[in-house]
């Protein structure tokens, strides 16, 4: 058994939640394949080329999983959620070994399913240092930050209807229905040249109540979407993802005042008790003196 684990070392880790450097190295490979393919030029003179590596690395990902399946047993194997992952990325990925043996014609579409299995680059994360605490911060912060997630999407959807009420008739290519409108709507919450949809608005208008409606939602919408919800969006992200350091000192803080508190107790305890004991030493003292003579205190009467 030992021997049969050695020979997969190359391939199989030895942890069933881990991967190995052969897989990293070829999760690398077909990610530079797979990106060298959505070159138009390089595709036209390598095409056949990148497709039989797609597809190589494809069948290898399908041998590891089979692999680890079989060292480590379905149960160990699914208990991970890195497992769970490669497995579903790799099952999708399979219907890109038809290309070479069957025309997809138009359903070219298929072939995307291939772009899954960059995600894979994510297992790449294993050989970082200190992951546990990163992937724990993202998903900390990610779970804290739903909130003004979803806060942000009402904004933005209620400013995208009222924008599409509003201008929608003006500027139909912007505001002709609430999705344009939510698009255009982000792009001024995102201030990447926000000013150019207002200008364009009021570019052909005289009116001075149509250019000061114009302005006024527009910076409401830059003020209450742009600065004030990015800015606690990235507020919270930030804080919620280096909090574990903040808890750590916290912890460090607060075993440190129990201490100090420790101290002071026993301090305050031997203050009230001391003169306590020594009346009574004292008072054992004098009645020790005062027995009669004959009587040992120790042991009774002789």
């Amino acid at each position: 058994m030992t021997v049969y684990k050695d020979s997969l070392n190359p391939v199989v880790a030895d942890e069933p939640h881990e991967i190995s450097k052969l897989v990293a190295v070829v999760i690398i490979i077909n990610a530079v394949v797979i990106t060298l393919g959505a070159f138009r030029n390089v595709e036209m003179f390598a095409s056949e080329w990148l497709t039989w590596i797609d597809i190589s690395c494809e069948l290898f990902f399908i041998v590891e999983i089979a692999m680890r399946i079989h060292r480590f047993t379905w149960r160990t194997f699914f208990e991970n959620n890195w497992n769970k992952f490669d497995f579903i990325i790799v099952l999708i990925s399979t219907p890109v070994l038809l290309a070479p043996f069957y025309p997809m014609g138009h359903f070219n579409f298929i072939l995307m399913l291939r772009l899954a299995r960059l995600i894979r680059i994510f297992k790449l994360l294993y050989f970082i240092p200190h992951r546990e605490r990163l992937i724990t911060g993202i998903g900390r912060a990610l779970n804290a930050s739903i909130g003004v997630f979803l806060a942000l999407l009402f904004i933005l959807s209620i400013t995208a209807v009222g924008a599409t009420y509003l201008f929608g008739q003006t500027s139909p290519e912007y505001f002709g229905n609430p999705i344009k409108s939510a698009y255009a709507i982000f792009q001024v919450f995102t201030m990447d040249g926000w000013p150019m949809v207002p200008d364009l608005l009021i570019k052909d208008s005289d009116s001075l109540g149509w250019i000061m409606l114009v302005r006024g939602f527009f910076i409401i919408a830059v003020v209450i979407g742009g600065i004030l919800g990015l800015s606690m969006l990235n507020a919270v992200f930030v804080d919620q993802l280096v909090s574990d350091q903040t808890e750590n000192l916290e912890a460090r803080l607060h075993r440190m005042e129990q201490m100090l508190q420790d101290l002071k107790d026993e301090k305050t305890y031997a203050n009230r008790t001391g003169p306590v004991l020594d009346k009574i030493d004292s008072g054992t003292q004098a009645n020790d003196n005062d027995l009669p003579q004959g009587i040992d205190p120790e042991s009774g009467w002789e």
